[in-house]
């Protein structure tokens, strides 16, 4: 989902109400920003205001400097190409070629004037399979600049944007070994989504890159069932930047990506320890009290 930066309706320059503060909470709430998505469990390209991965933010920042949306998205909008979400929340004036505009019952009635939804029928899946992929080293300099031309590297080769669901670029170590191009006949799909399990199925007919379009972040790991091969752990490599990608070979996989950050481990074993103190020590007092 991509909702339009900060704006309200034009009718509140010119009239004045006793009732604002109430009315702009629920245009905030109506409109899903800045935070009003998560209840509803419906992910945000962008909130402005909010924390996020430096590398994500820099992504905003490359396409922000080459959007091409002018008509729907201002100065301060990403390059909705590169972004390319779902469904769009905008003005009711603004105009989106190649969308869908859904229209929206009563809103004037439910106080939701000057917004549109549209619907982007070109959209990038949840998960994918790619099989021509590029393979850089990765980035070891944290310099802006660097990751600034990383990022436009990635997602805008030769100034003009990546085509993601023809190709992908991989930051790793690693040698892939496989076709270059498309094969037919090829299926994925996310079987499972929560907070802190993802599961894909997917069914490749040559090797390729089995691309899940959540960040890359330290703590998740990624476990492969294949039939025939039982299960194994697979390396999660970083793809396009802030996504996720798995190789793997011809045939049918289920990926399970499961979070296990390092910090949650190590607390539930200081936790265990601790408690095993403590009724170690309860114990000694209570046989001090009863030898006594």
């Amino acid at each position: 989902m991509f909702r339009r930066p900060i704006w309200m309706p034009p009718s509140w320059s010119s009239s004045a109400s006793p009732n604002r503060l109430a009315e702009a909470m629920r245009w905030d709430r109506d409109t899903l920003w800045p935070k009003h998505n998560l209840p509803a469990g419906i992910p945000v390209a962008e909130v402005q205001g909010t924390m996020k991965p430096y590398d994500y933010q820099v992504l905003l920042w490359v396409a922000k400097r080459h959007s091409s949306s002018r008509d729907a998205a201002s100065s301060t909008s990403p390059d909705l190409d590169a972004m390319n979400p779902k469904y769009l929340i905008l003005r009711g004036e603004d105009r989106m070629p190649n969308m869908e505009r859904i229209e929206l019952a009563r809103t004037e009635a439910a106080g939701l004037v000057d917004v549109s939804l549209w619907h982007n029928p070109g959209h990038l899946p949840r998960a994918w399979i790619v099989h021509r992929v590029e393979v850089l080293p990765p980035l070891a300099s944290h310099d802006p600049r660097d990751v600034w031309r990383r990022t436009e590297q990635v997602y805008y080769p030769g100034g003009r944007p990546r085509d993601l669901r023809e190709s992908a670029v991989v930051e790793a170590a690693v040698r892939l070994d496989g076709e270059q191009g498309p094969a037919g006949g090829e299926a994925c799909r996310v079987s499972r989504c929560d907070p802190c399990r993802v599961e894909i199925e997917a069914e490749l007919k040559q090797p390729g890159l089995v691309v899940l379009s959540d960040q890359f972040f330290p703590g998740w790991h990624l476990e492969v069932e294949t039939p025939g091969q039982g299960s194994r752990q697979v390396p999660i490599l970083r793809t396009n930047r802030m996504m996720r990608g798995a190789w793997l070979g011809a045939g049918r996989h289920r990926l399970i990506y499961r979070c296990r950050p390092a910090s949650f481990l190590w607390g539930a074993w200081l936790s265990g320890v601790g408690w095993i103190a403590l009724g170690a020590i309860a114990l000694f007092g209570f046989r001090r009290r009863n030898i006594g």
